[in-house]
């Protein structure tokens, strides 16, 4: 700007010096001057002035070709840096219309998440409130079963008490029935004595009635051998009176000792049967008891499982309101984005209108055309320094083979194509190599991202700031050359 001054105070000097020397005699090469001089307000910046003459003429020309020299250059600066405004706004308003795209897509996304937070939240609660109640139910059956476990251990043991009971009786009454067939086989003995003795007895009687026979043949002798023998018949008549009541004595007692032995046999049948079933009866209740106390244990556990899956589903429930409340947030966040991002275009928009009016107020000025278009090579270094932080931030997945080098880019093919046209340039050589240390440090930035070195990353993302404003200082001295 200060050039643009100076250089309009050195044309109103030529111009006072045009008017003064309009009133002598070189009048001609005066008229030179005033063309060269309107074809300079003109714009045109590329003209070369050549004036003849002696004196003060060829000064004036070499100061105008100066000047015009300066205006050229700070046109061209202004037209580079409109190109890279350009550019740039045009690529912001891109970006900017993307990333509002994506920002109404996202806040439609969180709003349905957050809908489906919300409804989840309240599902869960009931869930969460159910499986409380299916935990209480379970406690319940838990304890009526613990109680029914205790109950059928006590049947159980009686079970077992009342089959060794069993067990016993029918010892006892096998022992009775013996003891009874004992008696049984007793009285028949004493039924063998007592016809030993009833035949004794009649045997005794025969003999008495023989006595008495030969007394009375004996007559008087025999009277006192009749008396005894009378004696005798008359105790054989009590003994076979005797003998006969103790025999339906004994035979009573046999008939009663053998139904005693039936009955005690009936009951021993009884008793083995009883026996039977008990032992049947405790086997069913022992394995009821080890049913129930599976059972037990199972539903113990089963209670346990249900009180850690109430308090997960608890926890799952407060997570998810959590995360309803964070997603309202992200929700409003994202719709405040999409405002910015709305902003940013509408900055964007006007800063590529401000650049458009830029290149239309300097579009009659004639100077030199661009050896290449600074905009948007200056837009796709940046664009690698915006993927590459992507990559660092992790936001970002990036081969190192998609990595481009310094000779496959679009610029590097330019450079490669036209530096035979530039071999008198050093700064155009020079240009070769921040180019390559921009990209190769980009090359290098992911390697060693992706081999979990992000120290090592970081450090060569500095390297790779500093060769691209190296790039971009010498892009802007080569495009004002």
């Amino acid at each position: 700007m200060q050039h643009i001054i100076l250089s309009f105070g050195l044309l109103g000097a030529l111009f006072g010096l045009v008017s003064f020397f309009n009133t002598t005699r070189a009048s001609k090469h005066i008229s030179i001057l005033a063309k060269n001089v309107e074809a300079i307000a003109n714009g045109k910046l590329t003209l070369k002035i050549q004036v003849p003459g002696k004196e003060k003429f060829p000064i004036i020309g070499s100061v105008l070709n100066k000047l015009c020299c300066n205006w050229s250059k700070n046109f061209r600066l202004m037209r580079g840096n409109t190109s890279t405004l350009d550019a740039t706004s045009e690529a912001m308003s891109i970006a900017s219309t993307e990333l509002t795209n994506d920002a109404k897509d996202l806040y439609a996304l969180t709003n349905t998440v957050a809908v489906a937070a919300e409804e989840m939240s309240a599902n869960m609660n009931a869930v969460a409130a159910a499986m409380e109640q299916s935990n209480t139910n379970v406690s319940m059956v838990a304890a009526a079963s613990e109680e029914m476990t205790a109950t059928i251990n006590e049947i159980a043991s009686n079970s077992d008490k009342a089959r060794f009971i069993v067990a016993e009786a029918v010892a006892e009454a096998e022992k009775a029935s013996l003891s009874v067939g004992d008696l049984g086989k007793a009285a028949k003995e004493i039924t063998k004595v007592t016809e030993t003795i009833a035949e004794i007895s009649e045997q005794t009687n025969l003999l008495a009635l023989n006595a008495t026979i030969e007394a009375a043949r004996a007559g008087e002798a025999g009277k006192g051998f009749a008396v005894v023998a009378n004696e005798i018949k008359a105790l054989a008549k009590q003994t076979r009176d005797s003998t006969q009541d103790i025999s339906q004595q004994i035979e009573g007692i046999q008939q009663a000792t053998m139904q005693a032995v039936a009955v005690i046999n009936n009951i021993t049948t009884t008793i083995t049967s009883m026996s039977e079933l008990m032992e049947t009866i405790a086997a069913s209740v022992q394995q009821q008891a080890t049913a129930s106390g599976e059972i037990s244990i199972n539903i113990s556990q089963a209670s346990s499982g249900m009180q850690e899956i109430s308090e997960n589903i608890s926890q799952a429930s407060a997570v998810n309101q959590e995360v309803a409340v964070n997603i309202t947030t992200v929700r409003d966040t994202t719709d405040q984005i999409t405002n910015r991002c709305l902003e940013v275009k509408e900055y964007a928009s006007e800063l590529n209108k401000l650049s458009k009016v830029m290149s239309d107020a300097v579009s009659h000025i004639d100077i030199d055309p661009p050896i290449f278009n600074i905009g948007v090579i200056k837009t796709a270094h940046l664009n690698w320094k915006i993927q590459l932080e992507a990559v660092l931030e992790g936001r970002k997945k990036m081969h190192v083979d998609h990595v481009t080098d310094h000779h496959n880019c679009a610029f590097g093919k330019w450079y490669d194509t036209t530096k035979e046209g530039f071999t008198n340039s050093a700064l155009f050589k020079e240009l070769a190599t921040p180019h390559k240390a921009v990209h190769a440090s980009a090359k290098e930035i992911v390697s060693l991202f992706n081999q979990n070195k992000p120290e090592a990353a970081h450090a060569k993302m500095r390297e790779f700031e500093k060769a691209k404003k190296e790039l971009f200082r010498m892009l802007d001295e080569l495009y004002l050359s």
